[in-house]
């Protein structure tokens, strides 16, 4: 993806948003409560409220989720289900979220490096050694999740970005009545048309 067709994607998205907050107007606290504190110390998911919404209708306290990218969203479910195993491939933000999550005894918080982004002559990027292979897109292996979530750093112009090669190594394991959560589905539309879910929604 280029850089001028995502700042398209990203102005229709914040358009979007304004939109969405117009028509539901009992986000708009919450939301704006997101623009003075960082979604780590709320304790909230970075994604759309509609989205945390749901999610608290949906989680149990005996569930277990899996999520590529720690942070808020850590907290929230570290509070709301039996157990959380998170990857991360930033070592600085695993140790401030280790230090937000306090004493709780529900949570594997993983550190991997990703394979690295370099850039070629011409600028355009690539990933030293093979992603789908990495540790940090195999963490999963072997999880029984009641829910996934896909967030995690992201380079918009790699030709096949991290988070789409997440959710095609996830989605074939996923059991019947478990959940994906996508974030930033916008700038992946190939994953919203096609995918195995017998539901997809947006928020």
């Amino acid at each position: 993806m280029t850089a001028g067709k995502y700042m398209r994607r990203l102005t229709k998205h914040a358009a979007q948003v304004g939109l969405a907050l117009a028509l539901d107007l009992r986000s708009v606290p919450a939301y704006f409560a997101t623009l003075k504190k960082q979604p780590l110390e709320l304790g909230l998911p970075w994604i759309s409220l509609g989205a945390i919404r749901f999610l608290k209708r949906f989680l149990q306290p005996k569930m277990q989720v899996f999520e590529y990218g720690s942070g808020g969203s850590t907290v929230f479910f570290a509070s709301r289900c039996e157990r959380i195993v998170s990857v991360e491939d930033d070592a600085d933000w695993a140790r401030r979220v280790r230090h937000r999550l306090g004493a709780a005894q529900n949570v594997n918080l993983i550190f991997t490096a990703a394979p690295t982004i370099r850039y070629r002559s011409d600028g355009q990027p690539f990933e030293e050694g093979d992603f789908t292979a990495s540790s940090y897109v195999r963490a999963i292996d072997g999880m029984n999740s009641d829910g996934v979530l896909i967030d995690g750093s992201e380079d918009w112009r790699l030709q096949m970005m991290r988070r789409s090669l997440c959710f095609h190594h996830v989605e074939p394991a996923m059991k019947s009545g478990a959940i994906i959560i996508l974030d930033d589905s916008w700038a992946y539309p190939q994953l919203r048309k096609s995918n195995r879910a017998k539901r997809v929604t947006s928020f």
